[in-house]
């Protein structure tokens, strides 16, 4: 196998480098026993504030060469309901199909949302942690679950200091190995309610929804729930634990401790009766994105009427929401990809154009329109909304 250089690689080249030599790789592996070394964790802000592992490169090809060869004996034993890191799945898939269970039920829902509180970081990593029994159910052999626990159970250090010690409790975020302990882990509890009849039940990760049209069979949910995650000493986060009695409408009854609404918050979206839009927060962030790069780029052009500013404005909005448009927003491809909610697309178009008009003129709406109305915007300037450039009405 290719001795490793001994300075810094970056970890797109070693993943390529642990693809091609995956068998050399571990067969090395299980004639080496490998020499003590230490994980460096530091803090970084990803979706929120994360504990990264930094590892030395070797252990780095390690633990993907690793994971490369354990994947399909797990992936054996993962539920189809569960569409976390996995090639060809995706949380949009979950919210999909829950919107779709909605729609053909046409029923009152009893919803219960969970998330684990510091999911992967609470895995236990003792000799008495269920993790070891999957992976033997997996039918993972011992010399592989062997190299696991010398891995996950490495000396570890804090940035910047000298102490270090050995984890017996929680995965990583970094290592190769962590999305598929973290798919493993709660299978349990993936078997326990998908084997409450007529119930719709996903998972992403951490991110659990169930749902049922009767009532007792949600309690019953709700029980097991409790029950599995402190099994597997694991704890609901409060301030996403939700149970929701789903109706068209909404109101301010609760039943049995589920509290009626109009909609269901899952992995970033809104699922409403009518179907899947983004959450106020994430289209109110959205706009405000859309709002800035428009008026930087009149900034750097500075020009002498505002006509002019018009056409500039019209220009970047196709520029933003064609179909062939390059550097699209994150919350846009969200919305491309999963929002099907025509009302949310109208209220998108309503709010680029009064954007337009309002940066053209200078002034604010609804003065602005006085100028520069909607009609005027796309007979004389050409503007097509986001929802026409997007074809989603198109039948």
């Amino acid at each position: 196998m290719p001795k490793i250089p001994p300075f810094r690689i970056p970890n797109l080249i070693l993943k390529q480098f642990s693809s091609e030599y995956v068998n050399q790789i571990n067969q090395w592996c299980l004639d080496l026993e490998i020499e003590s070394w230490e994980n460096e964790i530091y803090l970084v802000m990803l979706d929120k504030e994360r504990e990264l592992v930094r590892l030395p490169e070797e252990i780095y090809v390690l633990e993907k060469a690793l994971a490369l060869k354990i994947e399909p004996k797990i992936k054996k034993k993962l539920p189809h309901e569960l569409v976390s890191y996995q090639k060809g799945r995706s949380a949009f898939q979950a919210v999909q199909s829950l919107s779709e269970f909605a729609k053909e039920t046409k029923m009152p829902l009893y919803v219960l949302r969970r998330d684990i509180a510091s999911y992967t970081d609470s895995i236990p990593l003792h000799d008495g942690s269920r993790l070891w029994s999957l992976l033997q159910e997996a039918e993972l052999d011992e010399a592989e679950i062997h190299l696991l626990k010398k891995l996950l159970r490495a000396k570890t250090k804090w940035r910047g200091t000298e102490a270090s010690f050995s984890r017996y409790l929680g995965v990583s975020t970094g290592s190769a190995l962590t999305p598929l302990i973290a798919n493993l882990y709660l299978t349990d509890l993936d078997r326990e309610l998908l084997n409450v009849s007529g119930c719709f039940y996903r998972r992403y990760g951490d991110d659990i929804v169930f749902a049922h049209t009767d009532l007792d069979s949600a309690i019953t949910a709700r029980a097991i729930l409790t029950q599995v995650l402190s099994e597997l000493s694991l704890s609901e986060k409060a301030e996403k634990s939700k149970d929701i009695l789903w109706n068209a409408k909404g109101g301010n009854s609760i039943v049995s401790g589920f509290s009626e609404k109009a909609f269901v918050d899952l992995l970033g979206l809104r699922i409403t009766r009518s179907g899947i839009r983004l959450t106020s927060e994430k289209m109110k962030l959205l706009l405000k994105r859309f709002r800035f790069r428009i008026k930087i780029t009149l900034e750097a052009n500075p020009l002498f009427s505002d006509d002019d500013r018009a056409k500039l404005a019209v220009s970047v909005v196709h520029a933003l929401f064609s179909r062939d448009a390059i550097a699209q927003d994150p919350l846009f491809r969200m919305m491309c990809y999963a929002v099907n909610e025509i009302g949310q697309w109208r209220e998108l178009d309503h709010e680029v154009v009064s954007m337009v008009a309002a940066l053209s003129a200078k002034e604010p709406l609804p003065y602005a329109f006085r100028r520069y109305s909607k009609k005027r915007l796309m007979n004389e300037f050409g503007m097509r909304t986001p929802g026409h450039l997007r074809q989603i009405y198109v039948p």
